[in-house]
């Protein structure tokens, strides 16, 4: 991964999101997508693909539960 590329995370007010993008920032990512469910109901396959083309990340994490 480099420094610039976008990440989407998913589940963004989560404890497990919450730590992965502290350790990330403290590694000098800023390039981040958080995602919570008013924006994408990740539930809806349609809506997810639409959101992930839009967002065009590098990685995604998917923490949401």
């Amino acid at each position: 991964m480099f420094v610039g590329d976008k990440i989407l995370i998913t589940g963004a007010h989560g404890m497990v999101a919450n730590a992965l993008v502290r350790e990330l920032k403290m590694q000098g990512f800023s390039n981040f997508d958080l995602v919570t469910r008013a924006q994408c109901d990740l539930f809806d396959r349609k809506q997810t693909i639409e959101y992930v083309k839009k967002s065009n990340p590098a990685y995604v994490f998917h923490l949401a539960a």
